[in-house]
């Protein structure tokens, strides 16, 4: 068989496009299986908040966190109790997003005033927040982090932007 010069040009581009269309699919697939173990480990850890904690944020109050599944996102309804009243304080919608891997929430306080944050498990045991505007990552205004001590106890430290500590929340699971 005779290739001419056109014909040898032509099984070129062939070669080219399905070298290309290879990668490709190689890639896109082990992308999808990077996205997928990331989602599946920051929504695993993610499950450790299930459940009712608290934290004693002054001599008569204490800050409660009701936290429960929703799909494969999470619903945390937060109140405070104030010389046995108890009042509504915000509620925290939390999914995953697949394109940055990280978890993302939306809370609303009762005035209907909202922030939003962005954050990720770095490890099994610390969850860092940044919480932004929009969710826009660039526009961080403050930050804080969870560390869990044990399966009932967490901190709950806020950080101002300069990376210096501002305050710190002992968190007990009670259900």
């Amino acid at each position: 068989m005779v290739i001419n010069s056109a014909g040898s040009k032509a099984i070129k581009k062939l070669y080219k496009a399905s070298v290309t269309a290879v990668l490709f699919l190689v890639c896109s697939t082990w992308l999808t299986a990077q996205t997928n173990i990331a989602e599946l480990k920051q929504l695993e850890i993610m499950k450790r908040f299930i459940g009712t904690w608290q934290a004693a944020v002054g001599n008569d109050t204490v800050e409660v966190w009701e936290c429960q599944p929703y799909g494969d996102g999470f619903i945390v309804t937060v109140y405070r109790i104030t010389d046995g009243r108890k009042t509504p304080y915000y509620v925290n919608n939390v999914g995953f997003d697949s394109l940055d891997g990280k978890l993302k929430g939306y809370v609303l306080w009762p005035s209907g005033d909202y922030m939003t944050w962005i954050a990720e498990f770095n490890d099994e045991k610390k969850f860092k927040v940044d919480l932004v505007v929009n969710f826009n990552p660039a526009a961080v205004w403050t930050r804080y982090e969870m560390v869990y001590i044990s399966p009932k106890e967490r901190t709950w430290i806020n950080y101002n932007l300069s990376g210096e500590k501002t305050s710190e929340l002992k968190f007990v699971k009670i259900k």
